[in-house]
C-alpha cells in the first residue's frame, strides 16, 4: 500500500521536514524550518545552511543512498536537526 502526501499535509504532520534532490538542493521545507532559519530558500543547497554532524564525511548520491537507514544529524548555530533519509523512489 502506498501513501501519498503533498507538502502541505507533510508540514502539518512533521513541520520540520526538508526535501532535497540528489544534488542536495532544497526542494521544499516545513514551517518550523522556515521559522527557525528564515534565510533557507528553495533551490539553495543543504550545505549552504547546515553541516552534517553525523554521518561524517563528504556526500554524494551513492553515499546518500547507503546512509538512508542511519539517523542523520544536521547542525547550525547550536540547533540540531535529526532525521532519516527517505528515497521517494522506494
Amino acid at each position: 500500500m502506498a501513501l501519498s502526501l503533498n507538502f502541505n499535509v507533510l508540514g502539518r504532520l512533521y513541520p520540520a521536514f526538508l526535501v532535497t534532490d540528489y544534488e542536495f538542493r532544497i526542494r521544499s521545507f516545513g514551517p518550523s524550518i522556515a521559522r527557525a532559519f528564515p534565510d533557507v530558500a528553495t533551490g539553495d543547497t543543504l550545505w549552504d545552511h547546515f553541516t552534517a554532524e553525523r554521518p561524517i564525511g563528504q556526500f554524494d548520491v551513492s553515499r546518500l543512498l547507503k546512509t538512508r537507514e542511519q539517523v542523520w544529524l544536521l547542525g547550525r548555530h547550536g540547533l540540531k536537526l535529526r532525521g532519516v533519509i527517505v528515497d521517494q523512489a522506494d
